[in-house]
């Protein structure tokens, strides 16, 4: 069963998007991850959201206990999109029991990874759903993980920091605002866009960074929920995630 057959399958460049007709070599330069990408993960619905399913890094895969370092050889590099986040989970799960959240909503996942939270919009009635990332592998697992979940998934490489997205009524943002200098550039953006009347929301496990951007007199907590045994042990003794709105 080929999961990346170039059926449904969409690109957003330079603010313009294409249809599988003018993409199918980039399909084909994806699908020659597939195999790479399932040598390393294994499909779970272990987390806050079972009702889907994500190619991912568990206890039980040989790479969990392989560290990779940046600028190393190991085929994955630095493979963030095979985690699933506990900001992600929160706000995945968010929109899963809150389904008019996203229903008719055209949805960017900035920062997508696995694209779970694109697929938990897409469930919960989504008119579409963008999954943004800027790591070519993360586009992969995000197709794949699409696929998997019988969802009409579309997906962007650009580096959207900035961008006035016009094209989207709602922003999710999961688990991106953990470093202070990041952290500071896409707060400024997300409040040009809140400025703008789109609804923002994200997901964050309470790191650092948050508590310290210009985003939190803007945040308004919406709903917490309690991690799993792993997912506190391998994020730092977090105990919970958070969903915020920003005001």
């Amino acid at each position: 069963m080929n999961l990346f057959k170039p059926h449904h399958l969409w690109f957003y460049r330079g603010g313009i998007m294409f249809s599988e007709r003018n993409v199918s070599r980039r399909i084909h330069f994806y699908s020659n991850y597939r195999e790479l990408i399932e040598s390393y993960t294994t499909i779970s619905d272990k987390h806050l959201t079972p009702e889907i399913k994500l190619r991912l890094i568990t206890p039980e895969c040989q790479a969990w206990n392989e560290p990779v370092e940046s600028n190393s050889q190991h085929p994955l590099g630095e493979p963030f999109w095979a985690f699933y986040w506990p900001g992600g989970q929160a706000l995945s799960r968010y929109i899963l029991d809150n389904p008019s959240v996203t229903r008719g909503k055209h949805v960017l996942d900035f920062g997508s990874g696995s694209g779970a939270l694109s697929i938990a919009a897409l469930k919960s009635g989504a008119k579409s759903a963008v999954a943004n990332d800027i790591d070519h592998l993360a586009i992969a697992a995000s197709q794949l993980n699409a696929q998997i979940n019988a969802v009409e998934l579309k997906f962007s490489e650009e580096n959207l920091i900035g961008n006035e997205c016009m094209d989207y009524d709602l922003i999710l943002v999961g688990d991106m605002l953990y470093d202070t200098t990041l952290s500071d550039s896409i707060a400024t953006w997300l409040l040009n866009l809140r400025s703008a009347n789109k609804t923002v929301l994200v997901g964050d496990p309470g790191r650092g960074p948050v508590g310290t951007s210009s985003l939190l007199a803007q945040l308004c907590r919406l709903a917490k929920y309690e991690l799993d045994s792993v997912t506190k042990k391998d994020n730092y003794g977090f105990h919970q995630a958070h969903v915020f709105t920003l005001l």
